[in-house]
């Protein structure tokens, strides 16, 4: 089975399931465990966050959110390639992804659901 990670989070609750062989291709944001480095990219931020400002982040977020634009980027090739079985990635709700916040020091998690979803293998 080759599984596809979208979520760091899961990338390391897959590792630590034994499943670090099947991992076929991870976010740009996955980096623990360490094996999780050595893993091909196939999705990075559509946001370039090094090179921005926490205003000039928030600005793109809000722009995306508000335009219908994702936050995150496919690299359609790398995915191509890992030919993934599962996909395991995260719902976001718009009001999530514009804010980041619930109101509190705390990312806001609670309106995300974890899916694991069949690869589709369409021509």
């Amino acid at each position: 089975m080759r599984i596809c990670s979208f979520l760091p989070a899961a990338t390391e609750i897959l590792f630590s399931l034994n499943l670090g062989e099947q991992i076929a291709g991870v976010t740009h944001e996955c980096d623990y465990p360490p094996e999780a480095r050595h893993k091909p990219v196939v999705v990075r931020s559509a946001i370039d966050a090094k090179r921005s400002t926490s205003s000039d982040i928030d600005s793109a977020v809000r722009e995306a959110v508000a335009s219908g634009k994702g936050l995150y980027a496919i690299d359609a090739a790398a995915l191509a390639t890992a030919a993934p079985d599962i996909i395991v990635t995260q719902a976001l709700s718009p009001r999530s992804a514009a804010r980041g916040r619930c109101g509190t020091s705390r990312p806001n998690h609670s309106s995300g659901t974890v899916f694991l979803a069949s690869a589709c293998r369409c021509s």
